[in-house]
């Protein structure tokens, strides 16, 4: 993720920092043995977004914006995203 965004030292200590408490707190869910698994799925899902979103708020707008490309890809790749819309036939549709 360093190389990929170009983080600054800064950036990357407050990256891996956010990158860790969701480790955490993702060990955590999967420990509880009071949630159901769809809820620790619906759980495990929330506590990735709010990483995402904090770690695109560390993000200059030139990284946050491959960064957005790569997580739609991602989603998209998980099945969390309906196939992309492919465009115009590149043979003009015959």
């Amino acid at each position: 993720m360093s190389k990929r965004y170009k983080l600054t030292p800064e950036q990357q200590a407050q990256v891996r920092s956010i990158l860790f408490k969701e480790e955490q707190d993702m060990q955590t869910v999967s420990a509880d043995t009071f949630m159901s698994g769809g809820n620790k799925r619906e759980e495990a899902a929330s506590l990735h977004d709010a990483s995402q979103q904090t770690i695109a708020a560390v993000l200059t707008k030139k990284q946050k914006h491959t960064f957005d490309v790569d997580e739609k890809r991602r989603a998209w790749m998980d099945g969390r995203l309906p196939e992309p819309n492919p465009g115009p036939a590149l043979n003009g549709g015959w």
